[in-house]
């Protein structure tokens, strides 16, 4: 379809006053503050909060003293699970489940699939990724998010010292930790350690640290948050006129 027939076609759609209303002027100033009246009515009411992920499952007040903030992410998680481990952790799962209307042999051999055929195509040459998964494929970030809960558990189950509190999205932690720095290095090892391809990189700090879009900053046992952007986030939006889909 060309421009002109794809033009043609549109108005064909939008002539329906059915379905679309012509306007003499842009709304999008007026629907803008709409949507933050009506959001700062909500947030006057408590019914949600700017921070609520955070806030709502982290401890921030009457923290003993020397506790260090520590924020801990995993190396390449996608492509560092290994098929067996991931299958076997999502077989367990999938057995632990209420409603068995699919067997769990057919998840198993359907999500199998999902992992060994990822078969792509790169200068000419033919690949297949034998390891990991894929991050594009739609049930990855549950697959990790599933198979990072079993070793989570497994981890601070074994660990000699625990963390005060330890917070997980995905592949990012945050733990604050009240024993001494040498226990918590310790604990860093024995989480590198744990599993044969999963590693952590860690962020350590006693005032302040930053976690998903969050800054923490932590003073006389109390912590104070504010938004964190990245310093590679550009704040760059498209236009409301742009053609991108």
């Amino acid at each position: 379809m060309n421009r002109r027939d794809y033009i043609t076609e549109a108005n064909l759609q939008i002539a329906n006053a059915q379905f679309y209303q012509k306007l003499d002027r842009d709304p999008t100033e007026e629907h803008t503050k709409l949507v933050n009246d009506t959001l700062d009515r909500i947030l006057d009411r408590g019914d949600i909060d700017e921070r609520a992920f955070y806030d709502q499952r982290t401890l921030k007040q009457n923290l003993p003293d020397d506790t260090l903030l520590v924020t801990m992410d995993v190396v390449s998680l996608y492509t560092n699970i290994p098929h067996a481990d991931g299958i076997a952790v999502c077989r367990a799962a999938w057995d632990r489940r209420v409603s068995m209307l699919s067997s769990t042999q057919s998840l198993v051999d359907l999500f199998t699939l999902v992992l060994i055929l990822n078969n792509y195509k790169f200068n000419d040459d033919n690949y297949l990724q034998i390891s990991g998964t894929a991050m594009g494929t739609k049930m990855a970030p549950s697959y990790a998010n599933v198979f990072m809960g079993h070793l989570e558990s497994a981890i601070l189950t074994s660990a000699p010292i625990k963390p005060f509190s330890w917070l997980r999205f995905i592949d990012d932690i945050e733990i604050k930790w009240i024993s001494n720095r040498q226990s918590l290095d310790e604990f860093i090892e024995h989480s590198n350690t744990f599993h044969n391809t999963i590693r952590f990189t860690a962020d350590i700090s006693s005032d302040t640290n930053m976690f998903l879009d969050t800054r923490s900053t932590l003073v006389e046992g109390t912590i104070s948050t504010d938004l964190y952007s990245k310093p590679t986030d550009s704040h760059i939006y498209l236009c409301p006129t742009s053609c991108h889909p």
